[in-house]
Order: C-alpha cells, then sequence, then structure tokens
C-alpha cells in the first residue's frame, strides 16, 4: 500500500502538468527550425495579439529568430 500510495501522489503531478500543456501553443523557434513558417508566425502573431500574421511586427520578430536558428 505504502508504495502504491507514494506511486500515485507522482503520477498526480505529472498527469496534470501534461494536460494543461496541450493546449499551449508550440515554440516559434522550433518552428522555424522543423520549417512551418507560416505556422511560426501565426503563433508569434496570436502571443502578441495580433489578428493578421503578416503584421510587421510579428515577420520583424520572426525573422529575428530564423535568423539565430540558422
Amino acid at each position: 500500500l505504502a508504495w502504491r500510495l507514494a506511486f500515485a501522489l507522482q503520477v498526480i503531478p505529472g498527469a496534470t502538468l501534461l494536460v494543461l500543456m496541450l493546449p499551449m501553443p508550440r515554440s516559434p523557434r522550433w518552428l522555424a527550425e522543423k520549417g512551418f513558417h507560416s505556422e511560426g508566425q501565426h503563433v508569434i502573431a496570436r502571443l502578441r495579439g495580433f489578428e493578421d500574421e503578416d503584421n510587421d511586427e510579428v515577420i520583424i520578430e520572426y525573422r529575428s529568430i530564423v535568423a539565430g536558428v540558422e
């Protein structure tokens, strides 16, 4: 019983973290590394509160991320 209780208490935070991470957007840096450029710009626009991913600030920030990845 003791080891089951210890195991259960350790699983609860891990499962909670997993469930709460599912709706999080992917990292723009990771998307740039993998070549998903339009999705990377979309994530930046969403994080910065812009509706249009062709916003100048979004493009400048994404280009700096791509430059850092290369």
